[in-house]
């Protein structure tokens, strides 16, 4: 201290005494009030010195290497900290202050004796490195996945036989080091894979074991008819309003409701989701580039990872063209970046994908409906107008469709009159054939629902010349020439579902109609997971009010789809 006075310093910022024999520090030293950086490593040191916590703007204090076994509870009042080093000491515990530290960037914990890490730690919003190797822990604490600012995490040299599948969600984190610490299978074989694989599987059991703890949290079903009825979940904020001019597209067990219009006036671009093992309601939060907010857009499942939207008519009721894919594992959104004879803008089309291509059907433009086909090769991005021959399916907007192996049926749909047509476009040849049908098939009706599972097409819902609901379900059956094994995937398409579970020739058809038990209602949203159908329903208070005028929106405001139902199909039973 006297020497720095008497060299006539007023101002110290740094002080370093690292490597002497101190023990203590004299009290005088709180008159350097300026000081922001603080060196007393390798000492003799067992508790914190007094003075240093009057120094009350200190940004780095280092008090490695010396002989501490706790930490001052005062430490929690230095709330400029930016680095703390505390490693090579004897400390056995850590404190529960560190939510008052909320610029720390740099935490040093290495080379103790530390069994086990408080919870609290989580709330270090600010961290970016923390060293917490070779000391006796046999677990970390679950909260180090709120330390969303983390870059590197220094675990080596532990006793750890498994971390918090959580951590995975840690996203700024490029370095987790966890050598030297007796992983068991099955997680050994994928740290040593590196970190990629490392994160990836840590993401992944995350998700499972969420994904495990919401079944268990799934509502009891009641039975209502043939269905099984529940009362879907959501979390605040989470609730999806009614609305039209969406999309609904089903990937396996999870239904997909992007964009549409929730008032007379307003048109969203967001997206929600909701799982048939959980029943649980989520507003998927993406990145990317994200659409902008539509209605009357084509959507669909590519069966292993894309969800893709076309089309539609954004908030200035301008029309679009324009094509975006949601990445389902990541949530990231891509507009990529296509060539070639770009579809005109439209609403209402029909949208498939088989293979590696997207497949787009008719719609309405400005002026005109169509009946044209493109076809946009997603490896590539180009799109390509096809020449059809054949027998051509008159121009039409809202068709319902499907396609199994290289078959891609459209069923129905809004031209200038209402249709009640099958049609059946060989993608090999690009060939249209007209399905003769037999029996009493689905009456005229657009925005509709289809699918086809175990050689069987089905039809339901959608509106009628009148603008009135429909709730009648039809089935016809196909007739199998070749059969493969392919793994069933489905997927729901501006109200058209997708399967492919096997390639069939379509002839010796014949409809037969099944009751739905549904009274026909304008917000009833069919879908099918398998072998059952499911039905997205709103709750009662609006469910006798509602027009039959599809874009009447004054009665749906505030409503949502509150019950999900579902029923094996052979379960419902044939008019006669």
């Amino acid at each position: 201290m006297n020497l720095v006075k008497a060299a006539g310093v007023t101002a110290v910022t740094e002080l370093n005494l690292h490597s002497n024999q101190l023990s203590e520090l004299t009290n005088e030293l709180a008159e350097f009030r300026t000081l922001r950086n603080l060196k007393l490593g390798k000492n003799h040191f067992q508790s914190l010195p007094p003075v240093v916590l009057r120094f009350a703007k200190i940004q780095v204090l280092d008090l490695s290497e010396n002989e501490m076994k706790e930490l001052d509870l005062g430490i929690q009042f230095l709330v400029s900290l930016r680095e703390l080093n505390f490693s090579k000491n004897q400390l056995m515990m850590l404190p529960n202050f560190w939510s008052h530290l909320t610029v720390l960037v740099v935490l040093n914990l290495a080379k103790n004796r530390l069994m086990e890490l408080p919870e609290a730690l989580g709330s270090l919003r600010s961290l970016q490195r923390l060293d917490i190797s070779e000391n006796l822990l046999s677990s970390l604490p679950k909260a180090l996945q709120h330390l969303q600012e983390l870059v590197t995490l220094d675990a080596h040299g532990n006793h750890l036989v498994e971390v918090p599948p959580s951590l995975g969600l840690l996203k700024n984190l490029i370095e987790f080091d966890c050598s030297g610490n007796p992983f068991s299978d099955p997680i050994s074989p994928f740290y040593h894979q590196g970190f990629e694989k490392f994160m990836d599987y840590l993401r992944n059991l995350h998700e499972l074991q969420q994904l495990e703890e919401l079944i268990r949290q799934k509502p009891e079903g009641q039975i209502l008819g043939s269905y099984k009825k529940y009362c879907a979940r959501y979390e605040s904020g989470q609730r999806p309003l009614l609305r039209t001019g969406y999309s609904v597209t089903q990937a396996g067990p999870i239904t997909y409701i992007f964009g549409g219009r929730v008032t007379n006036y307003v048109k969203v671009e967001e997206i929600y989701a909701i799982d048939s093992r959980t029943l649980l309601w989520v507003k998927l939060s993406t990145s990317g580039s994200m659409p902008t907010a539509r209605d009357g857009h084509a959507a669909a499942f590519d069966g292993n990872k894309r969800l893709y939207i076309f089309g539609g008519r954004n908030e200035e009721n301008k029309l679009l063209n324009d094509i975006y894919y949601l990445d389902l594992k990541t949530m990231t959104w891509f507009q990529p970046p296509v060539e070639g004879s770009i579809p005109s803008v439209r609403e209402g089309a029909s949208m498939v994908v088989i293979g590696f291509q997207l497949i787009v059907f008719g719609g309405r433009g400005s002026r005109q409906r169509y009946n044209d086909v493109h076809v946009l090769d997603t490896q590539v991005w180009t799109w390509t107008l096809q020449n059809t021959r054949g027998s051509i399916p008159a121009p039409r907007q809202n068709a319902a469709a499907t396609y199994l192996g290289t078959k891609f049926y459209v069923h129905g749909g809004k031209g200038s009159l209402l249709l009640e047509d099958l049609h059946a476009l060989d993608t090999s040849g690009f060939t249209w054939s007209r399905v003769s049908q037999k029996g009493f098939g689905p009456s005229p009706r657009y925005k509709h629902t289809c699918w086809i599972h175990q050689n069987r097409l089905y039809v339901v819902g959608g509106l009628g010349v009148k603008g009135e609901p429909l709730s009648s379900l039809y089935v016809l059956p196909l007739s199998m020439e070749t059969r493969t094994d392919n793994k069933f995937s489905t997927t729901l398409s501006s109200s058209s579902i997708q399967d492919k579970s096997s390639n069939l020739q379509s002839k010796n058809y014949m409809w037969t109609e099944h009751d739905t038990e549904l009274e026909p209602c304008l917000t009833n949203v069919f879908c099918h997971c398998g072998e059952k159908m499911v039905v997205l329903q709103e709750g009662p208070q609006h469910a006798e009010t509602i027009p039959y005028c599809s874009e009447e929106l004054s009665n749906l405001e505030g409503s949502s789809w509150d019950y999900y139902l579902e029923v094996n199909c052979d379960a419902l039973q044939q008019k006669v």
